[in-house]
């Protein structure tokens, strides 16, 4: 456990910061850990004002706890019934892109939303196992479209998050990391997508790379299906 002093409302808490992933995902091997560390780490989130980031002790955005856009993300319905069936930290995550996106950090966003998206598809696996009801055909229905809405809901926050990632290499082209972490987002989504990030890692073989980076390629390679 650690202390916290959040910057905006002056309060001090204690926080366990292991960083909340899936259970499915576990880095095997240097280039596994090296690409698993791009977009795995822990976010902070104040329990007295709500202000999520990496570092809650430090802001550059004073009144983002005033935003209502960002107060209004913890009502969203999928995140209340998330929370009503178990503690996750999704809404940490998103709260967290939303403050990188208001001071223009869509790095920082990208990869605040594929964990809040991973959290969520996380957590279909587990309302599948646990609380979804196929007793009887009404059930079922409506276990089907619970199904439907949360997976709508990580695909959102995926593609969201695919989105940030596009618009930052375009921004800046010889960041290495943005590249492999966009390229091995792409080889977990569609077709189209997997065709695009397969394509992305034969151009960033070409790019200045350290020993590390290079492991991570070759563990996306290794990946592509």
């Amino acid at each position: 456990m650690k202390k916290k002093r959040c910057v905006l409302c002056d309060f001090e808490f204690e926080y366990d910061d292991k960083v909340n992933e899936s259970v499915f995902v576990r880095p095997y091997g240097e280039g596994a850990e090296y690409y698993h560390d791009l977009w795995h780490f822990h976010v902070d989130k104040c329990p007295n004002c709500g202000y999520a980031s990496r570092d809650i002790s430090h802001t550059y955005n004073k009144l983002i706890t005033h935003d209502e856009s960002y107060k209004a993300i913890g009502d969203i319905s999928i995140i209340v019934e998330l929370n009503e069936v178990r503690p996750n930290r999704v809404e940490a995550y998103m709260k967290a892109a939303y403050y990188y996106d208001s001071i223009s950090d869509i790095y920082n966003s990208g990869r605040c939303l594929l964990q809040a998206g991973d959290l969520v598809y996380a957590e279909l696996l587990y309302w599948d196992e646990y609380v979804f009801n196929s007793k009887d055909s009404l059930s079922a229905l409506v276990s089907q479209a619970q199904y439907k809405e949360l997976k709508k809901f990580a695909d959102h926050l995926y593609n969201s998050a695919i989105q940030r990632l596009e618009d930052f290499v375009k921004e800046e082209p010889n960041h290495v990391d943005a590249w492999l972490l966009l390229a091995g987002s792409l080889l977990d989504g569609d077709k189209v997508q997997v065709i695009r990030g397969t394509r992305m890692l034969s151009s960033i073989a070409d790019m200045d790379l350290t020993d590390k980076q290079r492991a991570a390629l070759d563990f996306l390679k290794n990946d592509v299906r």
